[in-house]
């Protein structure tokens, strides 16, 4: 449920942890609808095509098969393409964008034709035997440039294990690949992905629906077949739908032989081990799921019911995106604060950082590179360590002294003479210290005395004797 953090990213000692290293990213499953223009419906097919969201055919409450046509630009409002397509109503097929085409497969009642389209609007048969057995809940991806069908219901029950390809979707253009075993058994229902440049099947059923598997199984060529997980934590589960996203294989609700329809949401990054990432809104199988770079979209599926039951068949429209992390789960680095500083910031990333959600814890500053004012002096030692981050004057400088004041005497006072020489009690100096009016006595020398009045403002400019020098009483 992690992935790599930034690189550059110092640990705060040896060797590093997940928590300084890894984050968590967050993702968030919302209803966008619950649309009443589309029939509720399962195991119908959904994809992106041409910058809309699909839905066709299917099987809706009640047991009726669609042959109809949807699509939207958001998942909120639906536009009808078309009521009824040049292919007959059916279930259990599926689709794939392949180069241009958006292609539809197989499906019950049971047919092994491929349809194109490069509208969504006109439907073409592209090949009505293409050479593998007619069936239907199998699998189809896109993987190095070829379409691909895994698997299935065949003909009057029994399941498939079967692989082809094809690199158009047209007659004449599909291989087999694979007959038979050695690899996955016969299987229907299976959740078929590509992920790391391997295809995956996950899962599914036989024995008329009523034995599920949860194995999972890896191929880089579609040959040959490796065991991944013959017992996976998610447990037994068929009509699952799994999605690559983000990096991971995201395995999507389902069900099992004993409580219907699922709402479990499990991720993997390498098929063995699996985490369980929170619930879907509702319990959902069959579901047809699209991915683009806007997130995850799920449309319809049945809610819940015993295998085989329509009766619950939804209309519903679930995303899933990701969600941009706030510090709320951030976990502070040792050197930095205990806590996060604000557990509402939204990192500005995607990946949280101790700039953004942690108090700096950092030692108290040093008056080394302190810069005094004017008419102070560092003070010794040099380099002491301060109270606090900042430093002040009063703990790095001597007193000021009125030499940088004189400057700002106001015009009715005059500076006090030898300015270097006074020092002020307190940071900063002030005009009483440091200025003198204009007709004061300072300064003023009286012969024969060591004595003036300072405090004297002379009548007139310049001072007299008479008004600064005290009569001298030689008595």
């Amino acid at each position: 449920e992690h992935v790599p953090a930034a690189s550059a990213m110092r640990c705060t000692s040896a060797p590093c942890t997940p928590q300084e290293c890894c984050v968590k990213e967050q993702f968030s499953w919302s209803t966008l609808t619950v649309t009443t223009e589309w029939t509720p419906r399962g195991q119908h097919c959904s994809a992106f095509f041409r910058g809309q969201l699909y839905v066709i055919g299917g099987w809706s409450a009640g047991g009726s098969l669609l042959g109809d046509v949807w699509s939207s630009s958001n998942g909120i409002i639906w536009d009808l393409v078309t009521s009824s397509g040049a292919f007959f109503p059916r279930r259990g097929h599926t689709c794939a964008v392949l180069g241009q085409h958006l292609l539809m497969i197989g499906g019950n009642p049971l047919n092994s034709e491929v349809w194109g389209t490069t509208s969504g609007l006109l439907w073409h048969g592209l090949d009505f035997r293409p050479g593998f057995a007619p069936r239907f809940n199998h699998g189809t991806v896109v993987f190095m440039n070829l379409v691909w069908v895994v698997a299935g219901w065949g003909e009057k029950g029994p399941t498939l294990s079967d692989v082809w390809a094809s690199h158009t979707g047209m007659a004449g253009s599909w291989a087999s690949i694979r007959t038979s075993q050695p690899g996955f058994s016969a299987r229907a229902s299976a959740s078929v992905v590509v992920h790391r440049g391997r295809m995956w099947v996950i899962g599914g059923c036989f024995n008329m629906g009523l034995s599920l598997h949860n194995d999972v199984w890896s191929s880089s060529d579609g040959v040959s077949w490796s065991l991944v997980s013959s017992n996976a934590t998610f447990g037994i589960v068929a009509d699952a739908t799994a999605i690559q996203f983000y990096g991971l294989v995201w395995l999507l609700g389902g069900r099992n032989s004993s409580s219907g329809s699922l709402d479990d949401v499990w991720v993997s990054q390498d098929g063995v081990a699996w985490a369980r990432k929170g619930f879907l809104p509702g319990p959902s199988s069959s579901v047809g799921a699209a991915v683009n770079e806007d997130g995850v979209f799920l449309t319809g599926g049945f809610e819940g019911g015993p295998f085989g039951t329509t009766d619950h068949a939804a209309n519903m429209v679930y995303s899933l995106a990701k969600v941009s992390p706030t510090c709320d789960s951030y976990i502070c680095p040792p050197k930095w604060g205990s806590s996060a500083q604000n557990r509402a910031v939204v990192c500005s990333s995607g990946v949280c950082t101790a700039e953004e959600c942690c108090p700096r814890k950092s030692p108290n500053a040093k008056c080394t590179t302190y810069k005094c004012p004017v008419g102070t002096t560092a003070k010794p030692p040099f380099g002491r360590t301060c109270s606090s981050r900042n430093c002040t004057a009063e703990e790095c400088c001597t007193h000021p002294t009125c030499e940088g004041f004189v400057l700002f005497c106001p015009g009715n006072m005059k500076a006090r003479p030898n300015p270097r020489s006074w020092t002020c009690s307190w940071f900063p100096c002030t005009i009483d210290e440091c200025c003198l009016h204009a007709r004061s006595c300072v300064g003023f020398i009286c012969s024969g005395h060591a004595l003036t009045w300072s405090s004297v403002i002379c009548k007139q400019d310049p001072c007299t004797a008479k008004e600064c020098c005290p009569v001298r009483d030689d008595k």
